[in-house]
């Protein structure tokens, strides 16, 4: 698992990204957001505690990279609207990305 501060990226977020961000009431004391992409809209999940699986947040059209080879939202268009977009109650300093690695085998059922 990887795990860099989001105003330390510098590159698209891509959809399955996880945001962790200090958390505050009515979330715990940290909380995971999913970057998703559905039917070309990009949106922030909630991924962790009691309102897992949650939208948080349906991200605008000027969030996704012109080109979006990558299927990501723009690390500078979320950098300079993380306090409109983001997550307020954790100042974007403290927010850190998580890319998990991938399964690397599959179980027989």
């Amino acid at each position: 698992m990887k795990n860099i501060k989001l105003i330390d990226l510098n590159k698209n977020i891509e959809r399955g990204a996880i945001l962790r961000c200090k958390g505050k009431y009515p979330y715990e004391d940290y909380v995971d957001f999913m970057v998703i992409e559905q039917q070309k809209q990009y949106s922030l999940l909630v991924a962790s505690g009691y309102k897992a699986g949650l939208t948080f947040v349906h991200l605008p059209q000027e969030s996704i990279p012109k080109d979006n080879e990558g299927y990501a939202i723009d690390i500078e268009w979320l950098k300079l609207n993380w306090n409109k977009w983001g997550y307020i109650d954790c100042p974007i300093d403290e927010v850190h990305i998580i890319y998990k690695d991938p399964p690397n085998h599959f179980y027989d059922s």
